[in-house]
Formats: C-alpha cells, sequence, structure tokens
C-alpha cells in the first residue's frame, strides 16, 4: 500500500506568496454628495439597505443588476452614464439586450452626462452645455473597480497602468515565486476568473508547471437580469477588429418549443460566433433565460476547439432552451454538406 506525504508540498507553499487582495470599488468625488446617501455596491452587503427611489451613476454590469434588482420591487430607478450608450463597449445586440431589460422594468437611462454637483436634494447635471437638476436622495456609484494594492506597495512588483498585478500565463508576477489570484490580477473581475486562477498557481506550485495557461476568452460572463445575458469568446467586435474570417448564426427566443412553453418569447436570442473556412466556434452572445447555464456549453467547446459540425452531431433533450445550439448547427452543417 503506497502512502503519500503532504509535508514536502507544504514547504514549497512556504516559500510562494499569494496575492488575493482583491478590488474595491471605484470612487469620484461629486460636490455635496456627504449630503445624500452615497453609498457603493459593496456596502449592500454590509446589512439591509431599503429606499424607494434609486440613482445609479455608471452604466455597466454591476449598474443593470442592481436596477433590475431594485425596480422588480417596485423602485424608481435612474441611470446615469457618460457615453454615448450604456454597455458601450459591448456588442450592439448585448447592448440591445440591456436597453429592453431597463426599458420594460421602467428604469430611465440619461446618456452623455456629465456629474456636476449635489445640492438641495437634487444632482445637477450637463448634457451637450445645459444643465438640469436630478431629484435624488439616494446615490449608487458603479463606475468600476480599482485594485486594492496597498498591502505591497514597498515591493518591487511590476503593475498596469491601472495599478493591479502584471501576471504571465501561470498567473507569476514579475517576482517568480509571488502569484497574483482573483480580481488584483485586473483580469475579467468574476469570481469564474478567480477559481480558474487559483487552479492554475496550485498545479504550478505543486508540480513546478501547470496544464492550464489563464486564458479571458475562456472565462464565460453572465449577468442576472431577467432574462439573462451571457457571453464567452471573442465578440463580434472584436472578431472585426481583428479581420477574421467569420459568420455569424442567430435564432431567436420566438423560434424555441420551450420558450413558447416557458412563455418568455417577447424577446431573446442566442448568436454564435464560427470560421467561415474551418466552422471552429470563435465566440457566443446570449439573452435567454438560463443564459448563465446555456453559455458554459460553449465555453466547454471553445476551450476544446470544437466545430458547429460537432455541436450538431450531439443529441439534446427537447423541449429545452439548450437545444437553440442544435438547431442553428443544424441547419448550418447541411446547408454545407458536400453532395
Amino acid at each position: 500500500m503506497k502512502s503519500y506525504s503532504f509535508i514536502g508540498k507544504w514547504r514549497i507553499f512556504l516559500r510562494k506568496i499569494s496575492y488575493t487582495t482583491g478590488a474595491k470599488p471605484r470612487k469620484i468625488k461629486i460636490e455635496g454628495a456627504e449630503r445624500a446617501n452615497l453609498i457603493n455596491s459593496d456596502d449592500f452587503f454590509k446589512g439591509k439597505i431599503e429606499f424607494d427611489e434609486l440613482t445609479i451613476i455608471g452604466g455597466g454590469a454591476i449598474s443593470l443588476e442592481f436596477a433590475v434588482f431594485y425596480a422588480s420591487f417596485g423602485a424608481k430607478i435612474t441611470i446615469i452614464e457618460a457615453n454615448e450608450r450604456i454597455f458601450a463597449n459591448f456588442d450592439n445586440s448585448i447592448a440591445e439586450a440591456v436597453n429592453f431589460v431597463l426599458k420594460r422594468n421602467k428604469v430611465k437611462i440619461f446618456t452623455k452626462i456629465k456629474v456636476k454637483k449635489y445640492e438641495n436634494g437634487q444632482l445637477l447635471l450637463e448634457k451637450e452645455d445645459e444643465i438640469f437638476a436630478h431629484p435624488t436622495k439616494n446615490i449608487l456609484l458603479a463606475i468600476g473597480r480599482q485594485p486594492q494594492n496597498d498591502g505591497f506597495s514597498g515591493l518591487k512588483i511590476d503593475l498596469d497602468n491601472r495599478g493591479f498585478l502584471k501576471t504571465n500565463k501561470f498567473m507569476q508576477t514579475s517576482v517568480p515565486n509571488i502569484y497574483a489570484i482573483g480580481d488584483i490580477a485586473g483580469q475579467m473581475m468574476l469570481s469564474s476568473t478567480a477559481y480558474k486562477h487559483g487552479d492554475i498557481v496550485a498545479k504550478h506550485i505543486l508540480f513546478g508547471s501547470s496544464d492550464e495557461e489563464f486564458s479571458a476568452e475562456l472565462i464565460p460572463w453572465a449577468i442576472y437580469s431577467i432574462p439573462e445575458i451571457a457571453s464567452v469568446g471573442k465578440t463580434e467586435k472584436q472578431l472585426l477588429n481583428l479581420d477574421v474570417d467569420f459568420q455569424k448564426a442567430k435564432i431567436f427566443a420566438k423560434n424555441l418549443p420551450r420558450a413558447h412553453a416557458n412563455g418568455e418569447i417577447e424577446a431573446g436570442f442566442i448568436e454564435l460566433f464560427f470560421h467561415s473556412k474551418t466552422f471552429e466556434i470563435l465566440g457566443c452572445n446570449i439573452f435567454l433565460e438560463e443564459a448563465s447555464l446555456l453559455v458554459n456549453q460553449i465555453a466547454l467547446a471553445l476551450s476544446q476547439k470544437l466545430t458547429i459540425f460537432d455541436l450538431q452531431k450531439m443529441a439534446y433533450t427537447h423541449p429545452s432552451l439548450n437545444e437553440a445550439f442544435y438547431y442553428l448547427c443544424r441547419n448550418i452543417t447541411f446547408s454545407n454538406l458536400k453532395k
């Protein structure tokens, strides 16, 4: 019978350091905001917060999730965004999905706005050189996150221009025996990212190498709105910018039997991006109930470099939302069969 001793492994760990200090909500100074109930996303986890109206500064994922959550309980929600539209850095289809969700939840959106100051229970806002007042008592700052890097400010570790730790594919910093895990690495600030960082670092420390390398394109993300929004792989914008020869296949919720059974056909879609010649799957956007689950199948397909034809060969339960991939891939497969 073979026995194992982990004493040597623990000695290895003691010679290595992993920084997992994370990130914190980014702040901006708003004159007079101390007179309002000014909060950030972390404050919601410190105690019970209730209000009947809320103004959110910032138009990203955190903004959307809090807006939908509180709007569903009847709160009057307003989002203020500096860009021309919310989710400006995402594919048009995702931005349109977000706008649908917010409109359905009666969330008011102001875009191309500068916040000037807070006075007399109002935010003074500027748009195209005109100032107007927006009454509010509660303000949520949702303008991104910044690194919590005070703990290693005295160490000579390379940082990027945002203050996050620079790492290689094994999550090693510029000091090889120091690793970064999670938000402090500044790569897709998600729990799923941190889990994958942890796998890579643990293998690298224990075995001196790792059969995994971090790739942001293989990390799926989801926004828990109703319906949910999810994506993985390269976006349509990225593929166009890289001049990749690709095609897009899209199916709408109204074409899915399960969506009809669930009573959710007003909006929703799945779109797949694939290489025009090899038919390898390159990315996916989903706006559909259970999108946070559905996207994992495409994440697996990307990690295994599967093609449209591979997905078509699978059998899918019926009726299910998952079989949307089958409908998409079946049509492409049979359209490209050689006679």
